[in-house]
């Protein structure tokens, strides 16, 4: 067969202007049969993912493979090890036609053991006539490259050039990219890589990889430098910018920072001093003089780089400000974005060892009349390797600030009283070696702050396991361009709203400078200490607050024993402020108490630590939506549904699992008590998911209904059918936030409510272990849809004492931590109610300072833990009590409500909440309690006192706020509870 003779070369070349002769030591055109090269193809029903030979090329193709492993891949047979090297081939790629998601093809170079040492990804975003590589080149579909990669030189640095076949004027050549490691080349590596559907084909042919044997010097213009003793940039023609850090006298490479892919064809790049270059109050006003100046009254530098297409017309200017130990890229825009692509695509390669980490979202905490509310402050990208540190940071505005070797930035109009309306994007790098000072100088020059302040404890939750003295670290620096004095004023204040500690430091800081004082602070009991500060200069100030105190951690046992449990908690950590492990979020959760997850990154730690597991799963997206509206959907077919379900229980074993819980909340499609989905669940699923149990997990117990609240219509319909008894556990969701959980409405909403019903459900349909596998306390700042920070801690009590009540086994908060669905943080004003609620169900919040609710959990987990209802407590009108027996004796909780009922508001904007330092309760009501020794009352958040008896009584005063109560002598009777949960008792 005659191959196709029109075709590109995708090519990659030292531009040094010197021929390299070598030697081939690999040479493939996969005409017969290509020994020794390793496919890896996967399939799933009618998603797949293959590599294969086929008419005589190398073909990867993607449909809708989104799932594990990530993608097709053809490794080459290893070849003779080429320090200097070059690797041709032909390629094409077609992406699937009218599709419109974001694909990627990448081939790799690889060393000895695997380590990359080029890589060369193809993207593609869908509907759109043209594709990238890297240096911004530029692709089109179903044609034919030729592409060359090539190291000749010993600068770690290699060329591309893309030349078409039928068009060779059109070539385009990206010069020294780095390299990822720095390692002879022994393999290649193509790839599809799956990003959830419809990548399309990558052919490839006329493949052959030269031992070059040695290096040429290479040869290249600069456009200019800009120096000082900390930092180095260089200005390439071709409008690349390299970065250094200069370190006692040594210059270390970190990258390069290509061109912006706004730049259009072909720009041409020259230096441009700026005038007025004070970097917080930046002109973009330009003379033709080639050379960097010095920012009055600073040690910083700033230069212009301007792109002009071949008419002169101008296209961006790039202003880089060279700090002590940072640079800032101010990019303008000449011109309005287009509305369809807002933002701005940066390549970036980082220095050969050098590699992406962590990905950070530092907020700025605002003071309000209300509660402090948080912000984003600034995205950051961390890189390491090699001993040598970058963070990158941009303003908040996109999501994946960092993305396939690209920054994204976001176009943001700026106004400024001497210039016509402009587009600006900022990105700034901070050189320092230091991980922490790094992170805020970073934020800091892209958010453009004037000052920045961080209160900082020696543990990464602000956690200590017993009384005593305690620093608290205040981090700030000036970001103005003259040293100012810097004053830092901080209040610390505990539970009951008592001050514990206050004071002001002071200190002249230069332009740039950091400083970290320390913030004495005595911890006497356990519960939370609130530590507000404010760092101020003359030109700004900002304000920071922290949760910190003494929380000791839980007696260790094994989760069966228990009903303590989380739902959910970040699967991505540090994706939001910074990195926590998982092992330390897992090492949290025993700390205070948790011995049941719902859902864990990390099972066989999870299993070490002593965690019981669950595995839950549902069906969402495009199939389940046909699926529900009856059109065409691989779940109509039963097959491939008993297929899923037996994918599931497989995953529930290999996780170590006991418990599989299937769907979640499907009785509210269609509106709570309708029960649209019930047939469909107890006739469809239910049927095939306990016939693969019994057949191949009959050690895996089900959890069945996962129903939003007691839907009694819902939980009737799968009893209708029959289906009550395929199923272990009755699974419930029970929340009514901010309607205090005792609350004695009727509506559907109710924690109360829910429990009855779900009680209810038992004795009508037939009896079964009940599991709450999520209640919650949000603490929205700031709106009437959601508790404040001390109110959600004594909720959160209340529903753990009301479900022990209940009698269930297990119960699961959601969720461990807040978390953020939009970039960035958005406020309530911004979103709305409720979805604004959704992101603070946790006990911690996103920079994982702990709130009140965290040690309202650690206290209930240590009374009832393994403990048993006995009945009521009576003690007067509108006076409440539970009495619980536990292995660590008999203990009873009591509250108030002659103050009244917390209710479900309608949402009314910009309310303020109370510090959760302040008392809500204004009315006490004193109860005498018999007793013949001491008697210990505990708060919500841990805090105890010991109560003496006098002729044999105690007298506890009660609020709307329960506490525990231990040592007294009481009695259960039938009361109020006992009553609404067991009237069959």
């Amino acid at each position: 067969m005659m191959k196709n003779t029109v075709k590109y070369a995708f090519v990659v070349l030292a531009l040094t202007g010197v021929a390299a002769a070598g030697q081939p030591v690999l040479h493939q055109e996969f005409d017969g049969a290509s020994s020794g090269w390793r496919l890896s193809s996967f399939r799933k029903g009618d998603h797949y993912a293959s590599a294969r030979f086929l008419e005589g090329r190398l073909s990867l193709q993607d449909f809708w493979w989104g799932g594990e492993p990530f993608g097709a891949e053809a490794v080459s047979p290893q070849f003779r090890p080429c320090r200097y090297w070059k690797v041709e081939f032909d390629f094409r790629f077609q992406p699937v036609p009218g599709a419109k998601n974001e694909y990627r093809s990448v081939v790799s170079l690889l060393s000895e053991s695997g380590e990359t040492v080029v890589e060369l990804p193809v993207r593609w975003k869908g509907g759109e006539a043209e594709g990238t590589l890297p240096g911004n080149l530029k692709i089109r579909a179903k044609n034919w490259y030729r592409a060359k990669l090539s190291l000749h030189c010993d600068d770690d640095r290699w060329d591309l050039e893309l030349v078409p076949r039928e068009t060779p004027a059109e070539t385009q050549r990206a010069e020294a990219l780095s390299l990822r490691h720095v390692a002879p080349v022994r393999r290649l590596r193509f790839e599809a890589v799956s990003g959830g559907g419809n990548m399309g084909v990558l052919d490839v042919d006329n493949l052959t990889v030269t031992d070059l044997k040695s290096s040429v010097p290479r040869r290249r213009a600069v456009l200019g430098t800009l120096e000082n003793g900390g930092g180095r940039l260089v200005f390439l023609p071709s409008g690349r910018v390299e970065l250094f850090r200069v370190e006692e006298g040594k210059t270390r490479f970190l990258g390069v920072l290509g061109v912006p892919e706004t730049a259009g064809e072909s720009p041409v790049f020259r230096l441009q001093k700026l005038r007025n270059d004070a970097p917080d109050f930046p002109r973009v006003d330009i003379e033709g003089i080639a050379t960097g100046t010095e920012v009055r009254g600073s040690n910083a530098k700033v230069i212009g780089l301007l792109a002009s297409d071949a008419e002169g017309k101008k296209k961006f200017l790039a202003q880089w400000t060279l700090f002590p130990e940072a640079a800032r890229l101010r990019l303008y825009r000449f011109g309005t974005p287009e509305k369809a692509r807002p933002e701005v695509l940066l390549p970036f390669a980082p220095a050969a060892g050098i590699q992406p980490g962590a990905r950070f979202q530092p907020v700025r905490t605002l003071p309000t009349p209300g509660e402090p509310e948080q912000q984003t402050r600034a995205m950051l990208q961390e890189f390491t390797g090699q001993g040598r540190r970058l963070v990158a940071a941009a303003a908040p505005g996109l999501p994946e600030f960092f993305r396939d070797g690209r920054f994204r930035l976001e176009w943001k109009l700026t106004k400024m009283p001497w210039q016509p309306e402009m587009f600006c994007a900022t990105l700034a790098f901070s050189l320092r070696p230091d991980d922490g000072t790094a992170r805020r100088e970073a934020a800091m020059l892209a958010a453009e702050d004037r000052i920045i302040l961080e209160l900082r404890s020696g543990d990464a939750f602000f956690l200590h396991d017993r009384p005593g003295k305690v620093r608290v670290t205040a981090h700030t620096a000036n970001n103005f361009r003259t040293p100012l004095r810097v004053d830092v004023e901080y209040r610390a204040r505990d539970y009951g709203g008592v001050t514990v500690a206050e004071g002001t430091f002071s200190k002249v800081l230069a332009p740039g400078e950091p400083w970290a004082c320390s913030i004495p602070l005595e911890l006497k009991e356990a519960g939370p200490v609130w530590m507000e500060a404010t760092a101020r200069h003359r030109y700004g100030a900002d304000y920071a607050r922290i949760c910190t105190g003494v929380l000791p951690p839980a007696p260790v046992r094994s989760g069966r024993e228990s009903r303590m449990g989380i739902a959910a908690y970040r699967g991505t950590v540090g994706a939001h402020t910074e990195v926590r492990s998982e092992r330390q979020l897992l090492e949290l959760m025993r700390r205070i108490g948790v011995r049941y997850l719902r859902a864990t990154s990390s099972p066989e730690t999870a299993r070490e630590l002593g965690f019981t597991l669950w595995y839950h799963n549902n069906i969402a997206g495009t199939a389940a939506d046909d699926y529900f509206a009856g059109r065409p959907s691989w779940l109509n077919d039963p097959e491939k549904r008993r297929e899923f379900l037996r994918g599931n229980l497989e995953t529930t074993r290999k996780r170590g699992a006991e418990l599989l819980e299937f769907t979640n909340e499907w009785n509210l499609s269609g509106g709570e008590r309708k029960a649209v989905r019930a047939e469909r669940y107890a006739k469809e699923w239910l049927p095939l998911l306990c016939e693969e149990r019994n057949r191949t997990a009959p050690e895996i117990r089900l959890g069945g209904a996962v129903v939003a609240n007691g839907d009694l219509p819902y939980l009737r319909k799968i009893h209708e059918a029959g289906m009550w008894d395929k199923f272990d556990v009755l699974v419930f969701h029970a929340s009514g936030v901010p309607r205090a959980p005792d609350n004695p409405s009727d509506v559907y909403w109710n924690y109360l409510k829910t429990l009855v019903d779900i009680r209810k459900a038992l004795r009508e349909f037939g009896d079964k272990p009940i599991y709450c596998s999520e209640f919650y306390a949000p603490t929205a700042p700031n709106t009437s849809c959601s508790n404040n920070e001390r109110s959600g801690a004594e909720d959160l009590a209340l529903m753990f004492a009301l479900g022990t009540a209940a009698d269930v086994k297990n119960m699961m908060y959601y969720r461990l931590d807040d978390i953020d669905r939009h970039t960035p943080i958005a406020t309530v004003a911004q979103l709305g109610e409720p979805q604004h609620r959704e992101s603070y169900f946790g006990l911690v919040r996103r920079d994982w300072v702990p709130k009140a609710s965290l040690w309202s959990y650690a206290a209930a987990a240590r009374f009832f833990d393994r403990a048993e209802f006995k009945g009521d407590v009576e003690l007067g009108p509108e006076l409440f009590g539970l009495l619980f027996d536990s292995p660590q004796g008999e203990f009873a909780v009591l509250w108030n409500r002659r103050e009244g009922y917390v209710d479900h508001e309608a949402f009314t904007p910009r309310p303020w909440h109370r510090p959760p330092w302040q008392e809500l309760w204004t009315r006490q009501d004193p109860v005498v309690l018999p007793a013949d020794r001491f008697v210990t009352v505990t708060d919500v958040v841990g805090r105890s006192r010991k109560l003496s008896p006098v002729s044999g009584k105690v007298t506890v005063p009660l609020t709307g706020a329960p506490v525990y109560v231990k040592g007294a002598k009481l009695k259960p009777v039938k009361g109020y509870f006992s009553k609404l949960l067991f009237p069959e008792r």
